[in-house]
Formats: C-alpha cells, structure tokens, sequence
C-alpha cells in the first residue's frame, strides 16, 4: 500500500478492484487491452476502473493534505 492511502479507505472489493488494476497498469508495461483480455473485461471497463481508482487515490492525498495543513 503506498505512503498516505490507508487500507480502510479501500475497504470494499469494487474499490480494491480499481486498486489493483490501476497498480497493475503503473507497474507492468501491458496495454489495457492486454489488461482486459488477461482479466476477461473489456477496455472501457478498465477505461472506467482506472478513472474510479485515480479518484479514490485523489480523495485519498486531499483528505490527507487536510489533515497535515490543519494540524
């Protein structure tokens, strides 16, 4: 898990399935097509996940920040 993202912001399996997909595209060079074909979705899917995952980890940093500006 990186610095900053706790494991119970990521709590729910759809979350962690956003999690690991946009892990997997940052650290293994596979385009998401390869991606899709290996985890049997379609690209807009991964399109959408890696979307959902960008968020999740932006909400994460901001809420962070907050706490480390306010303290």
């Amino acid at each position: 898990m990186p610095p900053g993202i706790k494991q119970k912001s990521l709590s729910s399996n759809v979350k962690k399935k956003f999690y690991v997909l946009y892990i997997t595209k940052k650290t293994v060079t596979l385009l998401y097509i390869e991606i899709a074909d290996m985890l049997g979705i379609s690209v807009k899917t991964i399109n959408i996940y890696i979307a959902k995952a960008l968020g999740l980890i932006s909400e994460a940093l901001k809420n962070n920040l907050k706490k480390i500006i306010c303290e």
